[in-house]
């Protein structure tokens, strides 16, 4: 694999987060006899613990991905891994199946909005070219968490206490929701350079053969990511620039032909 097509460490801590969550939702039904058995419950009571946590993802999942969206990435990624991490330490330290139910609630509903932003983000920390790739590896910890996490979330269980799965599982959250603090500030940092790269590919190409289409291009690349802000003033300061050069690479040009 060459470095051009390696994923950033953004996308391998949301691949994390993706592992932790989807632990979270499929590891009770490996520990639900030791669930029924602690809390005096039959194991069809405890079989709802795995319904409240889908419904969670179903009926609070788009409304919440629907209401987050407006706000900043990074800070909404913290939010629902701390949210996360709070449902699971409820789960892990409760003796009483009504809060255990809706501590599975409060878990179930960052799934659906973490998926979704945390796919945009994806997207967002590579080219177009891996954008796919990117989603695909963070969901890759879904399917991890299926392979591994709930097999290793039921053995721990099954050895330690049904509780000791819920502690691991909120602190796997913990790591995640710190990776996310610590580097994901190069969200917007990524954002702002894959624009600058644009503008300079651009730019060469109309400096090597004087097209003033090409800041016509860049215009659009700047002011294009929505409300303008002091990158995008500096842009169209380049814009500028750009046509005042090309207009006299192309003034140079027709002098030089009419010379010959």
């Amino acid at each position: 694999m060459s470095l051009k097509s390696k994923m950033p460490l953004q996308i391998w801590i949301l691949t994390l987060s993706a592992f932790a969550i989807g632990t979270a939702e499929f590891v009770i039904a490996g520990v639900l006899p030791q669930v029924a058995g602690s809390l005096g419950i039959t194991e069809g009571q405890a079989g709802n613990l795995i319904t409240a946590y889908a419904l969670a993802i179903v009926v609070g999942g788009p409304i919440l991905t629907l209401w987050l969206a407006r706000f900043e990435k990074r800070k909404v990624l913290i939010g629902l891994m701390a949210l996360f991490i709070a449902g699971n330490l409820i789960g892990a330290f409760t003796t009483d199946y009504t809060v255990l139910l809706v501590s599975r609630v409060i878990a179930g509903l960052t799934q659906g909005p973490f998926y979704g932003i945390g796919a945009v983000v994806a997207t967002k920390l590579v080219s177009d070219k891996l954008a796919g790739q990117a989603v695909g590896q963070m969901f890759a910890g879904l399917t991890l968490a299926n392979v591994l996490g709930v097999p290793g979330g039921t053995w721990i269980g099954n050895a330690l206490g049904w509780n000791m799965t819920f502690l691991v599982i909120s602190a796997l959250g913990l790591i995640a929701t710190l990776a996310i603090a610590i580097f994901a500030t190069e969200i917007v940092i990524s954002n702002v350079l894959h624009r600058i790269s644009q503008i300079s590919n651009v730019m060469t190409a109309a400096i090597q053969e004087g097209f003033d289409d090409a800041a016509n291009e860049i215009e659009a690349i700047a002011i294009g990511s929505g409300k303008p802000d002091d990158r995008t003033f500096e842009a169209l300061a380049i814009v500028d620039s750009l046509r005042r050069a090309t207009l006299g690479n192309s003034a140079k040009q027709k002098g030089a032909k009419r010379l010959n």
